[in-house]
C-alpha cells in the first residue's frame, strides 16, 4: 500500500509540472517600495482586460500567512500592503495566482 500510495504521489506531482509548463505567464508585474515607512507590494497589470488575482504572502520564520483577492484593472495598477492586510517584511515569500495562468511567487527583497 505505502508502494502504491508513493507510486501516486509521484504521478500527481509529475500532473502537476506538466500543468503548470502548459499554462501562460501572468502578466502582472510585481514590485516593491517603502511608503510612509512600510513596504508596499504594486501589482502592475500588463493586459488589456481586468485580471482577478489572488496574492497570498507567506512569513516563513514565523509561520504566518494570508490571502488577498484583487481585481487588477486593465493596463493599471494595485497595491497591498497594511491597509489591504499584510505588512510585508524583507524575506517574506509572495504567490500570486490567477486561473489559467501559471502561479508567480518571489522573495521580498
Amino acid at each position: 500500500a505505502r508502494a502504491r500510495v508513493s507510486e501516486l504521489e509521484h504521478e500527481l506531482a509529475t500532473q502537476r509540472t506538466e500543468l503548470a509548463s502548459a499554462l501562460r505567464q501572468l502578466p502582472v508585474e510585481v514590485s516593491f517600495r517603502v511608503t510612509d515607512g512600510q513596504l508596499v507590494a504594486t501589482f502592475e497589470n500588463h493586459s488589456t482586460r481586468a485580471i482577478d488575482v489572488v496574492v497570498e504572502p507567506r512569513r516563513a520564520r514565523t509561520g504566518e500567512y494570508g490571502r488577498i483577492e484583487l481585481t487588477l484593472p486593465e493596463q493599471g495598477t494595485a497595491t497591498v500592503g497594511e491597509r489591504q492586510g499584510w505588512s510585508f517584511r524583507s524575506g517574506d515569500t509572495l504567490t500570486v495566482l490567477s486561473g489559467d495562468y501559471r502561479p508567480v511567487s518571489l522573495a521580498v527583497p
